[in-house]
């Protein structure tokens, strides 16, 4: 058995916010082998890869570093890191067949997956660009704070924070009854909950986007200058 990480309680019931548990991940992971494969090159390269992109400066992080918090399947990384010229990628999630997947999908790359909780993973480096997709909107309240807050901490002073989210519309309400049902436990925020969520970390937002047709938020943001007097 997976063992839950401290922040959940030892039956995976949800007391500080975070809302699925890495055994639950796992589930979700074996159920959906299409995720595995088909899911990899058409959507990631759609969608995921051009949201990224089009949040960041390419020639900024030519030969950079990365680091992916809540990887999945790691085909996110992997896009990047050849669109990117990246040197060194670091992806995290804390489901064992994420990590499993993930590690099949970066091959011979100079890329390494991590199965952890992104909330308590404490690495001796700091990345040029730290991002995830699809992560917050599975915390609530401070835990969401930390899963955000975990971005800046890890952040090389000169670096990228990239988090795309699904975006809280009437829209996106069928959308979570059908996730709900299929067994993801997410609640989508909106853009002005985003850019709190950055601020409160220490955060200056560079650039906004609403990919995927507004269905997504993304935010691109650095450290907080302190302030000159």
């Amino acid at each position: 058995m997976t063992p839950q990480p401290p922040h959940l309680a030892p039956d995976g019931r949800d007391f500080d916010g975070t809302l699925m548990t890495a055994a639950s991940w796992s589930h979700q992971w074996q159920r959906q082998p299409i995720a595995k494969h088909a899911y990899t090159e058409l959507s990631v390269r759609s969608y995921y890869l051009r949201a990224v992109l089009a949040l960041v400066n390419p020639a900024e992080l030519r030969g950079r570093s990365s680091l992916e918090l809540g990887c999945g399947t790691g085909i996110v990384s992997r896009a990047l890191y050849d669109a990117l010229g990246l040197t060194r990628a670091v992806l995290v999630d804390f489901a064992d067949e994420a990590a499993t997947i993930a590690r099949s999908n970066v091959g011979a790359r100079n890329m390494t997956v991590v199965q952890a909780d992104v909330l308590n993973y404490e690495p001796r480096e700091r990345f040029d660009l730290v991002f995830s997709i699809g992560l917050v909107e599975h915390f609530r309240g401070q835990a969401q704070q930390r899963a955000v807050h975990r971005h800046a901490e890890l952040l090389a002073p000169a670096g990228t924070v990239v988090i795309i989210a699904p975006r809280k519309t009437l829209h996106c309400l069928p959308l979570m009854v059908y996730n709900r049902l299929r067994g993801y436990r997410e609640y989508p925020v909106s853009d002005r909950r985003l850019a709190a969520l950055c601020r409160n970390s220490g955060l200056h937002i560079r650039r906004r986007r609403r990919p995927v047709f507004g269905l997504l938020t993304g935010v691109a943001a650095g450290r907080a200058q302190p302030a000159a007097f």
